[in-house]
């Protein structure tokens, strides 16, 4: 199994991707994922 990836940062939309390649029993299969956030949430703080 051979496995490649890629990760972009896309910060005008506050967007991070990334593109898994991955050859399983002889055949290429793709994995794309994104995460997207909201800059003005409010963050999670811990005591």
């Amino acid at each position: 199994m051979t496995v490649t990836h890629t990760f972009s940062v896309i910060t005008n939309r506050h967007k991070i991707g990334a593109h898994v390649t991955f050859e399983l029993q002889g055949i290429e299969r793709n994995f794309y994922f994104y995460v997207q956030w909201d800059p003005n949430a409010a963050t999670l703080e811990e005591s």
